[in-house]
This record gives C-alpha cells, structure tokens and sequence, in this order.
C-alpha cells in the first residue's frame, strides 16, 4: 500500500478504496479553450499533427478542432481521403 507522502494527490475516497486518480484528458472536455489548451493545439499543428489526433488528444469532435484551427488563424494537415 501506498504511503501518503508518495502520492500526495490521493485524498478521502480515492485513498480509501485505493483508486487512480485520473488526469483531465482522460475527462470529457466541456466549455471553452483555455489559453493553455489553445496554444497545445498550435504545437501539435506545428507538429503536422491532423484534426482527427488532435481531437483524440483534447476528447472533442473533429469539428470543433477545425473550427478552433480556423478561428486561431492555423492550418491544419489534411486527412487522407480514402480510396
């Protein structure tokens, strides 16, 4: 069993029933971009990284992360069409 003192951020129930803690992209991302949050997306559009992973990364819809991409002025690489 864990001590506290390794894993500070294990509180109340978690600790008491010995479970993870899960980070905030493994959460359902809801309301607005943060400003953190849109400068991840211009790295990972730096990066050559398409919608679709970029939408994986942030659990959002395509969409959106084009629309985020248009509105912050970036391109984004472009999908494979399939044949």
């Amino acid at each position: 069993m864990r001590s506290m003192q390794q894993h500070p951020r294990l509180r109340g129930r978690d600790w008491a029933e010995g479970e993870e803690i899960t980070s905030m992209v493994d959460k359902r991302r809801s309301g607005r971009f943060t400003w953190k949050a849109e400068r991840r997306v211009i790295a990972m559009a730096a990066n050559s990284a398409t919608a679709s992973q970029i939408a994986a990364k942030f659990n959002t819809s395509v969409k959106v992360i084009e629309r985020k991409a248009r509105s912050l002025g970036i391109a984004l690489k472009k999908r494979p069409e399939p044949n």
